[in-house]
């Protein structure tokens, strides 16, 4: 098969892009029998009723797990840095915080949606353990309703 110029100048590009995307290396939780905090964040529903919705970006530098939607993660204990993104209606903010996680524990995570900014915090049993501010900045496409949502 005989390809044209553009496509032979082409073809190892998009081949590279493809590989690369499946290297991108994943937070993996822990074995079921291994030490393990928990992280819990608000159910779509609850982010959808509550008008800002949060998502991991990055679990220690690593890339979000697949099925971030969940609403609980296992992470392993010590030093935890967690991007986050928040968002609402046409508007987003990312930033970074970091705690130590202990085994056994459960740590909340929230955001709350000001004028121009987002405050997004991890708490344990209502104490504030890590907090960061988030300016805002425009989506490009604004958020509609989770597939599901009652009444929607």
């Amino acid at each position: 098969m005989h390809l044209r110029r553009p496509a032979r100048v082409l073809l190892p590009a998009v081949l590279a892009a493809i590989l690369l995307a499946a290297c991108v290396t994943r937070f993996e939780e822990p074995g079921p029998l291994e030490p393990q905090g928990t992280l819990s964040f608000p159910s779509q529903e609850e982010q959808w009723f509550a008008g800002v919705f949060l998502a991991p970006l990055e679990f220690n530098g690593s890339a979000r797990p697949r099925h971030w939607t969940r609403p609980r993660f296992a992470v392993p204990p010590g030093l935890l840095k967690l991007r986050l993104r928040a968002a609402r209606e046409n508007l987003q903010g990312s930033c970074q915080l970091s705690f130590e996680v202990e085994a056994g524990a459960t740590y909340e995570v929230e955001a709350m949606s000001g004028e121009d900014e987002f405050t997004i915090r991890v708490a344990r049993q209502g104490r504030i353990l890590a907090q960061c501010v988030a300016p805002a900045s425009v989506l490009p496409t604004p958020l509609g309703p989770p597939p599901g949502v009652p009444g929607h």
